[in-house]
C-alpha cells in the first residue's frame, strides 16, 4: 500500500490592514466670520460687523465651530461700534447731505421765481409807457388792472399813483399774499428820459 505525501498545512491566519483615512473637518465660514471680526474690532471701527456676524452665525451649524463662536462673540461687541458709526456719522452725513440739496434745489426754485417776476415788471412797465404815450398820463388803478388783465398780470400786480409821470407797482411774491414781507415793489418813471426802471429789493410792510 503506497502512501501518499501530504505537504504540511500552514494553519496561520493572514492578517489584513486596514488603513482609515479622516479627512480634517473644516469651516470656512466660521474662520471668516472670526477673523473679519477681529479687523473689524481693531482696525474698521465696527464697519464689517455685518459681515462678521452673518458668517458666524452661519459657521455656528457647522463643525468644528469654536471660531465661529468666537467670531460671534466679538461681533456683538463690534456690533456697537457699528451702531456708534451709523448714530454718530453716517446719519448726520445723511441729513446733511438732503438739507443741502434742499437749500439747492430753494435757491434755484427762488432764482427762477424772481427771473419770472422781472419779466413780469419788463412787460408791465411797457403796457404803462404805451398808455402813457397815448393818453399823456398815467393810468388809473382801475385802467391799469384793465391793462394787465389781458396778460393775467392783474392778479399778481397792483399800482399806486405817485405823481402825475410816476406810479409804485406792488407785486404780492412768493406767497401769493400782498402786503406781506415778500412783496416786491418797483416804481415807473414817465419823465422825459428817464430809463425803465429795475425791481426794487424785498420791502418789508
Amino acid at each position: 500500500m503506497s502512501e501518499h505525501y501530504k505537504p504540511p498545512q500552514d494553519h496561520s491566519y493572514h492578517q489584513h490592514t486596514h488603513v482609515v483615512v479622516q479627512n480634517s473637518q473644516s469651516n470656512p465660514l466660521g474662520m471668516i466670520g472670526f477673523v473679519t471680526s477681529l479687523v473689524s474690532l481693531v482696525m474698521c471701527g465696527g464697519l464689517l460687523f455685518p459681515i462678521s456676524f452673518t458668517c458666524s452665525l452661519i459657521g455656528m451649524f457647522r463643525q468644528p465651530a469654536s471660531f465661529a463662536i468666537a467670531g460671534l462673540v466679538i461681533s456683538l461687541v463690534t456690533g456697537l461700534q457699528f451702531l456708534l458709526v451709523v448714530l454718530f456719522f453716517i446719519v448726520p452725513f445723511f441729513f446733511v447731505g438732503a438739507a443741502a440739496v434742499g437749500v439747492g434745489a430753494a435757491g434755484v426754485s427762488a432764482l427762477e421765481f424772481e427771473i419770472e417776476i422781472a419779466e413780469q415788471a419788463s412787460v408791465v412797465e411797457d403796457k404803462i409807457r404805451a398808455f402813457y404815450i397815448e393818453n399823456d398820463r398815467v393810468p388809473t388803478e382801475v385802467e391799469f388792472e384793465e391793462l394787465l388783465r389781458d396778460g393775467g398780470e392783474a392778479e399778481m400786480m397792483r399800482a399806486t399813483k405817485i405823481s402825475e409821470t410816476e406810479m409804485l407797482i406792488k407785486h404780492r411774491g412768493s406767497d401769493g399774499i400782498f402786503d406781506t414781507f415778500d412783496d416786491r415793489d418797483f416804481s415807473v418813471d414817465l419823465s422825459p428820459g428817464n430809463p425803465m426802471s429795475e425791481m426794487d429789493e424785498i420791502s418789508f410792510d
